[in-house]
């Protein structure tokens, strides 16, 4: 898919739920799941990514950089590797998941390519991230001049900016997906709350206002 054929995909592109669409897509597969223990904080909960990709693949092996909460898991029957792990006994996966990793890497092109060694020819890589043109930011600069953003992202993305760096890694898209909101608002102060709820809204008028977006690529 060209980025003249993405654009047309972008606009007509359904607006799927993240845990939903990438259980379905590793379920009875041998899966990589990149950067899975910053995925939540509290990894008892239902809503760890790596544990529901865990209860359908058929085979799941989560790499991440975290030695400590690593070894913590690894205790509880989890097999992790760490990132410098990968290439000592080198192993071929169906799927690939990067679930809102790529946003914190220094070299986005050269992070697909690092990765993409490890899929099988008819593999598929799954990518999501926060998207750059969500209309929360679009908000918090009309009313404050400011927004937010997570300290350790070094870069946002766009469907088509995260194209081009796709591209660049000798990949290629195939399908494309805007995300429901997948976290809970409660904790969060009122005024938050009430943003968040107006860029919702904003979002099912003009899908590319969306929070969050997935890609899928392959080789």
């Amino acid at each position: 898919m060209n980025k003249s054929e993405l654009r047309k995909v972008i606009k007509k592109a359904q607006i799927t739920d993240k845990y939903s669409a990438i259980r379905n897509m590793c379920r009875n597969c041998e899966v990589l799941d990149v950067g899975c223990v910053g995925q939540d904080a509290n990894f008892q909960t239902g809503k760890w990514l790596h544990n529901e990709i865990k209860a359908v693949a058929k085979k799941v092996t989560g790499v991440d950089i975290d030695s400590e909460k690593m070894e913590r898991l690894k205790k509880e029957g989890y097999h992790l590797l760490h990132v410098s792990e990968l290439d000592e006994n080198p192993e071929f996966f169906d799927i690939i998941v990067m679930a809102d990793v790529i946003e914190h890497v220094s070299d986005p092109v050269g992070f697909l390519k690092s990765y993409s060694r490890f899929l099988k020819p008819t593999g598929k890589m799954i990518i999501s991230t926060p998207n750059a043109n969500r209309a929360v930011n679009f908000f918090s600069i009309l009313l404050y001049n400011n927004y937010s953003v997570n300290d350790e992202h070094t870069c946002w993305f766009c469907p088509l900016t995260l194209a081009e760096v796709i591209q660049r890694a000798e990949l290629k898209p195939e399908e494309f997906y805007w995300l429901k909101k997948y976290y809970d608002l409660k904790g969060l102060n009122l005024l938050t709350q009430i943003l968040t709820w107006k860029s919702e809204l904003l979002a099912r008028w003009r899908k590319n206002f969306s929070q969050n977006f997935m890609m899928i690529v392959a080789k």
